[in-house]
């Protein structure tokens, strides 16, 4: 409930509240739309559409008392869509989002370490997998990428 701590600093009324959490709605829908640059933006449109419509989604949104989801949802998106800039940039700013995204997304729901660890393994077993299956490129352990990744496993198993 630290959001609304904030919150009654600018407002005393409900719509204040309410203000704040349309504003993660709309953080939320417009982290969608800019997630898959790889479909057009009507085939983008209507997987936010289902999206906004599933239940977990449109409950944690339309309660007021509920944040932790909340947040949960955002900094997931917040992290998923940081490391693939950091993936196309190699940008040290998008490796640091992607760590304080995870902290935050970790801090405000404990179980999220599991996501956030599976996550980064799978990522790092993806990577360092040899084509055929037999072995592993244990070089690419060392790569940026992978760094990003066993940062963000640590952060999951040290929680």
């Amino acid at each position: 409930m630290q959001e609304f701590n904030i919150v009654r600093h600018f407002t005393n009324g409900i719509i204040g509240y309410h203000l704040s959490i349309i504003l993660q709605l709309v953080t939320f829908a417009s982290l969608l739309l800019l997630l898959d640059d790889e479909l057009k933006i009507r085939s983008r449109a209507t997987l936010l559409t289902i999206a906004l419509l599933a239940a977990s989604i449109l409950f944690s949104f339309s309660e007021l008392w509920d944040t932790s989801e909340r947040f949960v949802m955002l900094f997931l998106l917040c992290t998923v869509l940081s490391v693939k800039r950091f993936e196309e940039t190699q940008s040290t700013f998008w490796a640091l989002a992607a760590v304080v995204s995870a902290q935050i997304m970790l801090y405000n729901k404990e179980i999220a370490f599991v996501l956030l660890l599976g996550f980064a393994v799978s990522r790092l077993i993806l990577r360092c997998r040899k084509i055929d299956g037999a072995g592993w490129r244990f070089d690419l352990f060392w790569a940026r990428d992978s760094r990003l990744d066993m940062c963000l496993a640590s952060l999951a198993v040290v929680f």
